[in-house]
């Protein structure tokens, strides 16, 4: 991503709670902020880390609700296909009225995660060590012919 654009997304990404709103799990992290409920229930589940992603928006540009379902709708088909858990979270900004829904998935592998980012034209993720304890902001690097 490039430097314009990161100084343009940071403050907004920072500036927004990334809520579980799971049967398994409910919990709200936000960027280099602890969470010891996501550390806990992962140390419970065997997970080192968990991902919090999505597919709306892609490269941040608005789309519509029925294209952001069904491209949340092919993420977490992807996910399963790892065979993976994929908790429904939202991202809602703190301020104004955004809300993109998101999934949490723990076990997801941080290049692995990269990865599916690059795939869905994600600038950005939120990224949880069990071992650091808090959440921590991802740049993805965009493929050469995105």
């Amino acid at each position: 991503m490039d430097a314009d654009l990161r100084k343009r997304f940071e403050p907004l990404y920072r500036a927004t709670d990334y809520v579980v709103e799971d049967a398994r799990l409910h919990c709200r992290l936000r960027i280099d902020e602890p969470c010891e409920r996501l550390s806990h229930w992962l140390r419970l589940q065997g997970y080192a880390a968990a991902a919090f992603i999505t597919a709306c928006n892609p490269r941040s540009e608005i789309r519509t609700d029925a294209e952001n379902r069904e491209a949340l709708a092919r993420l977490r088909s992807a996910v399963e296909a790892l065979g993976l858990p994929a908790l429904n979270a939202l991202g809602r900004a703190q301020v104004g009225d955004h809300d993109e829904p998101s999934l949490l998935v723990p076990g997801l592998a941080l290049e692995a995660a990269h990865a599916l980012m690059r795939r869905f034209q994600q600038n950005a993720f939120v990224w949880f060590e069990r071992a650091a304890g808090r959440a921590r902001l991802e740049w993805v690097q965009p493929h050469p012919d995105q």
